[in-house]
């Protein structure tokens, strides 16, 4: 069976109409492909149209970053990071002296 969005019709949630997804994915402004997925998947109503996780919007699935871009850091700064840890604190305090005659 051809799901056309042109002709295939769901009810729009907020208004009661019968729209296509193509008109119900920019009356919510969501993506459409997150509305034709999800009407694939069988969900209806205010499912269909509940806005995306804003976590997963920029860096993908599980982002660490929570949708925000960062930037790269710095070398300073990693190491600063890697020496805030209690292995990077032993790893400089171990390492201080190393080629220097004793």
């Amino acid at each position: 069976m051809n799901h056309d969005a042109s002709i295939y019709r769901v009810e729009d949630p907020a208004t009661g109409e019968w729209v296509t997804l193509k008109e119900l994915a920019s009356r919510h402004r969501i993506p459409y492909p997150t509305v034709q997925r999800r009407n694939r998947e069988g969900k209806t109503g205010t499912a269909l149209v509940k806005k995306p996780d804003p976590r997963y919007q920029v860096g993908g699935r599980n982002s660490k970053t929570g949708g925000i871009r960062q930037p790269v850091p710095s070398r300073q700064q990693i190491a600063q990071e890697v020496l805030s840890t209690p292995d990077g604190r032993l790893a400089s305090t171990l390492f201080r002296n190393y080629g220097k005659s004793a």
